[in-house]
């Protein structure tokens, strides 16, 4: 647990620092030309969690109670960092709309609120299962899982869906 309250506290420290950066005006004060990469990290720890739930959720129907808790832990550890670099994105490159006026952009907004609310819903399901498996109550665990990780599974695919939309199919331009 230690580990994990270090982790928390480092993502927090960067992200305080990234907000920190702002001007007087509510700027950035470094240059966004040096950040362009985070949309692309932010991108693939969405593609590591994909694979840590389906690796964890593997290890789990193989009853492989050694394997299963250290790829969730990792998948929740990459869920920390990705939200660490979301808040520096925003907070360096701000809000950003999509493109155009058309049915892909209906349908990038569309997918984009259910993501948002899961996103929102599944952190305290996340934290629920978590304690359930620490306290060893693994039915009660189990069930819960069951709808947690239909959720978060939802939220990494349809995260890279909004990556994908963002910066390889309708990119927007940074800064």
């Amino acid at each position: 647990m230690k580990g994990a309250v270090f982790i928390e506290f480092s993502v927090l420290l960067l992200t305080l620092l990234a907000l920190d950066q702002a001007g007087p005006t509510g700027h950035m004060a470094v240059d966004p030309s040096n950040w362009v990469w985070l949309p692309h990290f932010n991108g693939f720890m969405n593609l590591a969690i994909c694979c840590m739930l389906v690796f964890g959720y593997r290890a789990i129907r193989r009853g492989d109670r050694i394997k299963h808790p250290r790829f969730m832990l990792t998948a929740c550890v990459f869920g920390v960092v990705f939200l660490a670099g979301y808040i520096a994105h925003w907070a360096i490159f701000g809000h950003q709309r999509f493109p155009g006026d058309d049915w892909l952009r209906t349908l990038f907004v569309v997918v984009l609120f259910s993501h948002t609310v899961l996103a929102v819903a599944v952190v305290p399901c996340i934290v629920t299962i978590i304690v359930l498996a620490l306290r060893q109550s693994f039915d009660r665990h189990r069930r819960f899982a069951r709808i947690t990780l239909a959720m978060w599974a939802y939220v990494a695919v349809t995260g890279l869906f909004v990556y994908v939309m963002n910066n390889h199919i309708r990119p927007v331009p940074l800064y």
